[in-house]
């Protein structure tokens, strides 16, 4: 280097001025570094004179040093090789640089010598990378975005469209690459409207806006359009445009404002008056009915709370209902409502908790019940005047009978024909059996229906008085069964000439001990919800069927009267069974 100074003044002040670049230069020749630069040096990591004199090779990377050292010979020989090379340069340190080389062969000393011209590019080579994966992630993402997404230019000329856009509006992006957005999608009124947003979002503004766009093959789709402005510099350069689907977020809403009508539409058209309230009792929504209960405005009503339209009276009741409601009882009371002109109304409410936006409601159907508690009331008065009615009846009924038996015990006792006696008797217990329901339903409070155990006893009791019959034991076994008026008295008479004749078939029976302690054992049974069984059991034989006299005559009769069925067994004694409905 000494000898260059000394001998070439013009080229060695060259080479002060290559000092001051940021390139790095590195003149070889016959493979020997002569000279380096300050740039040089900084790759290098190692000062001048530990890399001037040495062979070149030593600062190439292996892997690039093959290939260097081929495009070396073959410049030397004059071959037509590419003029720049990238590669890497190897510092002491192990340091790897990657460098642009450009090289060309000069003559000094009349020798071939290389100039190499090293630019640095590991920042730019980063850079590059970096743009690359960028670029490879926003085509992917865009690719793989599932909103639909349209890149423009400034002027809305479409450059790219997703797959997503392509499945919501059917176009494919190499049928519309290059025409403008708005035309495509958009029409009649909707265009004019694009236009407008489209000239907005040029100056930079982003955009979100709800509106209709076209399908490829006509169909109106909900969208909500947000356009993103893409600025470099100040410059708006394109738009993202994307759409986002509302098809399903109408549908929703019309059918949540269909509900809501439905709703109102029975909430307002209901006879009823409905009340909501909060937990601190306050009304949240009425409807006309409440506010044709009350007189007052719905806009009164709901800033007023359910203390205000009861009486002082009614509070404390008012207070525990409250409470249980809310906790999730259902409640049903009754109160009086004090409306705005002050008058007072009897109201029915039916109580129970709802739940609006996870919080407890109570929610109350007013009913005005002062008409139907006045006609409750006529009602009561006349079925008071009915019940006391229908005793006089039965009062009047049975005394008639009273007299028509008294009439017949009389003309018993004034004739001397035993025959004419027995059948006088025997009218008396028939009638008797009539009077006695009468007489049950005078005196008892169940007017529609008769007992049929007690009645059943106290007619076996008379008879057995009647008939004298004292050696007999009675049994009863029977359920609590009720019949009306008109089932009654057959059945009644039915069991008058069943027992009857029972009686009058022991006073027939020799009097010895064998005939003594005979028994008659009679029960109820209900079998069905609407069938009852009679049983009567005698451990003595009846005349029957097989034996005709009047008494088993009118049984007959009385069975068919009751649409029953009769049995009867003498198998150790005499069972007979009338069934029948009432």
């Amino acid at each position: 280097m000494e000898e260059l100074k000394k001998s070439e003044r013009p080229f060695y002040g060259l080479l002060k001025l290559f000092d001051q670049i940021s390139d790095g230069i590195v003149l070889v020749q016959d493979g020997i570094i002569q000279y380096v630069n300050q740039k040089a040096v900084s790759m290098a990591e190692s000062p001048p004179e530990e890399i001037i004199g040495k062979r070149f090779e030593l600062f190439i990377a292996s892997e690039d040093l093959e290939k260097v050292q081929n495009l070396y010979r073959a410049r030397l020989s004059g071959e037509n090789v590419p003029s720049r090379l990238e590669l890497r340069l190897k510092a002491p340190s192990g340091k790897m640089t990657l460098v642009e080389a450009m090289a060309d062969i000069v003559g000094y000393e009349n020798q071939p010598t290389a100039v190499a011209i090293l630019r640095d590019i590991t920042e730019r080579r980063r850079l590059e990378e970096q743009k690359k994966v960028l670029e490879i992630w926003n085509s992917r993402l865009l690719e793989k975005a599932p909103i639909p997404i349209v890149i423009t230019d400034n002027q809305g000329s479409i450059l790219e469209v997703n797959p997503a856009f392509t499945s919501l509006l059917g176009y494919e992006n190499t049928e519309i690459k290059g025409k403008c957005l708005d035309q495509v999608v958009a029409k009649d009124e909707y265009l004019e409207e694009a236009k407008s947003f489209s000239l907005r979002s040029s100056s930079g503004q982003i955009l979100s806006w709800e509106s209709t766009r076209f399908r490829k093959d006509g169909q109106p789709i909900s969208v909500r359009i947000v356009v993103i402005p893409i600025v470099a510099e100040n410059k708006v350069l394109g738009k993202y445009v994307l759409y986002f689907d509302q098809t399903e977020k109408r549908e929703a809403e019309l059918k949540i404002k269909r509900n809501e009508e439905r709703y109102r539409t029975i909430f307002e058209c209901s006879r009823d008056a409905v009340f909501i309230a909060n937990q601190r009792a306050r009304f949240v929504e009425v409807n006309q009915a409440a506010c044709e209960l009350t007189g007052y405005t719905r806009e009164e009503l709901l800033r007023m709370s359910i203390p205000d339209l009861h009486e002082e009276i009614d509070l404390i009741a008012y207070k525990t209902y409250f409470k249980r409601i809310l906790e999730g009882e259902s409640v049903l009371s009754e109160a009086k409502m004090r409306r705005k002109d002050g008058t007072k109304v009897d109201v029915e409410f039916s109580n129970q908790r709802i739940f609006l936006d996870g919080l407890p409601y109570l929610h109350a159907i007013a009913r005005d019940i002062s008409e139907w508690k006045i006609d409750k009331e006529s009602i009561r008065q006349a079925l008071k005047e009915k019940e006391i009615m229908l005793k006089e009846i039965h009062h009047r009924v049975k005394n008639n009978l009273q007299i028509i038996l008294s009439l017949i015990r009389l003309q018993k006792e004034t004739t001397s024909d035993g025959e004419t006696k027995k059948h006088l008797g025997e009218l008396q217990n028939r009638i008797y059996s009539i009077a006695l329901i009468h007489d049950h339903f005078y005196k008892m409070p169940e007017l529609q229906k008769i007992n049929l155990s007690k009645y059943l006893e106290r007619l076996a009791n008379h008879l057995q008085i009647v008939y004298v019959i004292t050696e007999v034991n009675i049994g009863f076994n029977s359920e609590e069964i009720y019949l009306d008026l008109n089932t009654a008295i057959p059945f009644g008479l039915f069991l008058n000439e069943l027992i009857s004749l029972c009686f009058k078939e022991l006073k027939c029976l020799p009097q010895n001990e064998e005939n003594e302690g005979k028994s008659l054992q009679m029960s109820l049974q209900r079998l069905l919800i609407d069938s009852i069984c009679f049983s009567l059991k005698t451990d003595f034989p009846l005349l029957t069927e097989e034996y005709p006299s009047f008494s088993w005559q009118i049984i007959e009769d009385l069975t068919k009267q009751l649409n029953a069925s009769l049995e009867v067994n003498h198998d150790k004694g005499t069972e007979i069974k009338l069934t029948f409905k009432y």
